[in-house]
């Protein structure tokens, strides 16, 4: 499966909610980071996967990190787009 496909299908899941986010959800959601502990963790896999130094466990973990930053950067960019168009009805 490609990304482009990986991404419709979020997409086709995440509409629906997105359209039931209040103003005070969208904001909270743009508003998110990682705890420091897990934004450490990401950066040092990050860096021995540059270094291909990355075990196979290793691997499994940072490509699960990986997929949630990438739902949650999907979800971050809805609650953007919820606020904007909540902003233009003002």
């Amino acid at each position: 499966m490609t990304k482009s496909t990986t991404s419709g299908i979020l997409d086709r899941f995440l509409d629906p909610l997105s359209a039931s986010l209040t103003a005070a959800m969208a904001r909270r959601l743009v508003n998110f980071r990682a705890d420091s502990e897990t934004q450490a963790r990401v950066e040092e896999l990050a860096d021995k996967c540059s270094e291909g130094e990355l075990s196979p466990a290793e691997r499994r973990e940072y490509e699960a990190y990986v997929r949630a930053i990438h739902l949650v950067s999907i979800l971050q960019s809805k609650a953007r787009m919820v606020l904007a168009r909540k902003r233009k009805l003002r």
